[in-house]
């Protein structure tokens, strides 16, 4: 293409040209040069990075076949179901995949800590929120890793009608709730922690951005 554009100028020909035509030229020039910089630098970045990912990221074979794996030998009481129903006031609810039932079984045997990662939709919070409303002798305390999910879990809460207030150091908050929810960056205030000791409570982290933020609720908790 800017071979064409350029065969449209005369080489050998005296002819002036306005500085419009000089412009729209370079612009033409600029735009397929560039265009194409671009796809190769692409080109060049994306086989680059799948070098680096065979290198340093090689496939790993699993050590059990999928078929053999036992997923839980937790025993899940037959009322949970009944407290399901009751709980979304719906006779025929039903947990949305067996490690839901599983979660909420742990929860409320209180035995052990806990380390759950559910895919999105599986309903984290639903539990939470249910397990609140059951121990009604602690106060749950939910770790957020992001301001909007507070709205989110406070709409959740009012729907199904659980107590909850979001613990900030400049807001009003309320200590007479099921659940209480926080910001990963306040976890330390002094004023959180002596909110904190006030009362039993039940801890929640609820889906971290990332491995480092899981890991800085933990230390700041047992710290």
């Amino acid at each position: 293409m800017l071979t064409r554009i350029l065969l449209g100028i005369n080489a050998s020909s005296n002819a002036t040209f306005s500085s419009a035509a000089i412009t729209s030229l370079s612009h033409k020039i600029i735009d397929v040069v560039g265009g194409r910089l671009e796809d190769m630098v692409q080109e060049t970045v994306m086989k680059a990075m799948a070098e680096m990912s065979h290198t340093y990221f090689p496939k790993v074979k699993p050590n059990l076949d999928n078929n053999a794996l036992d997923i839980s030998t937790i025993i899940i009481q037959p009322s949970r179901l009944l407290q399901l129903r009751a709980f979304l006031k719906n006779p025929s609810a039903q947990f949305t995949c067996p490690e839901q039932a599983i979660l909420l079984e742990l929860m409320l045997q209180r035995r052990q800590s806990v380390l759950a990662i559910l895919g999105t939709g599986t309903g984290k919070t639903l539990i939470i929120l249910m397990q609140a409303s059951l121990q009604k002798d602690l106060v749950t305390i939910v770790v957020l890793p992001l301001s909007a999910l507070h709205d989110d879990f406070k709409r959740r809460a009012a729907e199904l009608q659980v107590s909850y207030s979001q613990w900030s150091p400049k807001g009003k908050f309320n200590i007479n709730v099921s659940v209480i929810s926080v910001s990963i960056e306040h976890l330390g205030f002094p004023e959180f922690i002596r909110c904190v000791n006030c009362s039993s409570y039940f801890l929640c982290i609820l889906t971290p951005s990332s491995r480092s933020d899981f890991f800085q609720s933990l230390n700041i908790i047992v710290a």
